[in-house]
């Protein structure tokens, strides 16, 4: 049979280690895999209303990430340290800290998803499990994004439905399919 488009997605992930994993309570969890890349934004002039936007897109904005870029968007989710439950997303700032500190550098070893969820876990080397859910049962939103080298994106979203588009398809227009069955 041949491999999807998600296998083949993730199977290049595997034995590479995580890293720079960040955590905001408004942009959700976020990680790198494999080698850095920086990239340089702006000065760009806005018309906006509002004077911290801005002042923000005034000044020049220098981000560095992985060639691979997984972002937990808009999801549940939990974080196990060998077999213990450490933190959630709804854990204090401090306990989530200290526990992407000991994922971090942990190397990607294996992805389940269930294809009627979407919901995935996560299992790295020296024992550390990410899994991700959506909000609620009726929920679509999206879950997990994977930004890729190639420029496509690559999205599970909470109602067994994936895309793998262009990263600047137009948001809301993204052609969905049904997660692959389970052989």
């Amino acid at each position: 049979m041949a491999m999807n488009v998600i296998d083949k997605s993730l199977k290049q992930l595997y034995g590479k280690p995580c890293w720079g994993m960040d955590y905001d309570r408004t942009v959700n969890l976020s990680f790198s895999f494999g080698a850095p890349v920086m990239t340089i934004r702006g000065p760009i002039q806005s018309n906006s209303k509002f004077r911290k936007v801005r002042e923000s897109l005034a000044r020049r904005l220098v981000t560095v990430k992985g060639k691979w870029w997984l972002w937990v968007f808009i999801a549940k989710w939990k974080i196990s340290l060998e077999g213990k439950r450490a933190v959630t997303n709804l854990s204090s700032y401090q306990k989530i800290q200290r526990a992407i500190a000991i994922l971090d550098g942990q190397i990607l070893i294996n992805v389940e998803i269930n294809p009627k969820t979407g919901k995935t876990r996560v299992e790295f080397d020296l024992g550390g499990v990410l899994e991700v859910r959506r909000w609620d049962r009726k929920s679509d939103d999206e879950l997990w994004m994977l930004y890729q080298p190639n420029g496509h994106v690559l999205t599970i979203r909470g109602d067994g439905q994936y895309s793998h588009q262009p990263g600047d398809t137009d948001y809301g227009s993204e052609k969905t399919f049904p997660l692959p069955q389970k052989q």
